[in-house]
């Protein structure tokens, strides 16, 4: 029972454009119910999506920041899938998203809405797994 209700309420704070209580998405600082952008990160995360929609592949960018000594939200290394991750999240185009559903939120965007449809649209076009044998 706690546990729908805990779901539930995250649910109604997506739902209202609010923080639904997961991690702090890289580039970003959450302090008394605000999120502000944190500048450094904020360039590594625009970084990423306008190197995806300019042709890169995942893990030509994840090399690339690798090289460059940038962190991860966690201080790691860069992978294909942190990548993916980042381009998978609507938040940095200030939306957020709650089970499939996104709507605007009450915080800043690192990129415009624009630039996240567009790198979206290409990862549906890109097929997760193994390359066929051949």
């Amino acid at each position: 029972m706690i546990g729908e209700r805990v779901q539930s309420g995250r649910k109604q704070n997506a739902i209202g454009g609010g923080f639904n209580g997961s991690r702090i998405p890289l580039g970003y600082r959450y302090d008394a119910g605000v999120f502000t952008v944190d500048a450094p990160e904020g360039e590594t995360v625009a970084r990423v999506f306008a190197g995806f929609v300019g042709g890169a592949g995942m893990s030509a960018i994840a090399d690339a920041l690798n090289a460059d000594n940038v962190p991860t939200s966690r201080g790691g290394r860069w992978y294909a899938s942190t990548v993916r991750a980042i381009l998978s999240n609507g938040f940095y185009a200030g939306l957020s998203q709650w089970d499939g559903a996104e709507v605007a939120g009450s915080h800043a965007a690192i990129i415009t809405p624009a630039l996240y449809e567009q790198a979206h649209e290409r990862l549906q076009r890109i097929k997760p797994g193994p390359a066929p044998a051949g």
